[in-house]
């Protein structure tokens, strides 16, 4: 079906989309980032290595060993408890966080943000209790569209 500019006509100007907000909510979900798990564990692997070759005593190399791999656990645990969460930003431009187990939260950017073509870093803050979530959208863990219209929407609300 062909538009004719009759129908044109019926469209609000483009200042009163300002007033009335974005036409759809954005639903951002946080995809293991899988690339970070690896160099993780290499490191952490690496630096097990450095501490058994080292001419420590036995017992302070099995310590660092120790504590080098439960950090090193931690840290992938962390990576993985994020895959979880879904990020929604809705029409009127209000954040919500919504967890893997269904509750929502109330959230607001943080300062700070870098948004390039092929990558957004964000970081929101919960407006209760003040924890921070940061969040890295590449066109690995996002599609390409949704990863366009987050950055239009951040730099539109970066002018208001």
């Amino acid at each position: 079906m062909f538009f004719s500019t009759r129908d044109c006509k019926k469209d609000p100007p483009l200042r009163s989309v300002k007033a009335r907000g974005f036409l759809l909510p954005l639903y951002l979900r946080s995809l293991p980032f899988t690339a970070l798990i690896i160099p993780i564990s290499i490191v952490h692997f690496g630096a097990i290595l450095c501490v058994f070759f080292s001419s420590l005593p036995v017992l302070l190399k099995s310590m660092s060993s120790l504590l080098i791999a439960v950090s090193g656990l931690l840290t992938i645990r962390g990576v993985l408890a994020r895959s979880g969460l879904q990020l929604v930003l809705n029409r009127r431009g209000d954040w919500f966080l919504i967890e893997a187990t269904g509750k929502t939260r109330a959230v607001m950017p943080v300062s700070g943000q870098i948004l390039h073509a092929n990558l957004v870093f964000l970081t929101v803050r919960d407006e209760e209790g003040g924890k921070l979530f940061p969040f890295v959208f590449t066109p690995w863990n996002t599609d390409a569209d949704t990863l366009r219209r987050l950055r239009v929407r951040l730099r539109y609300n970066a002018n208001e």
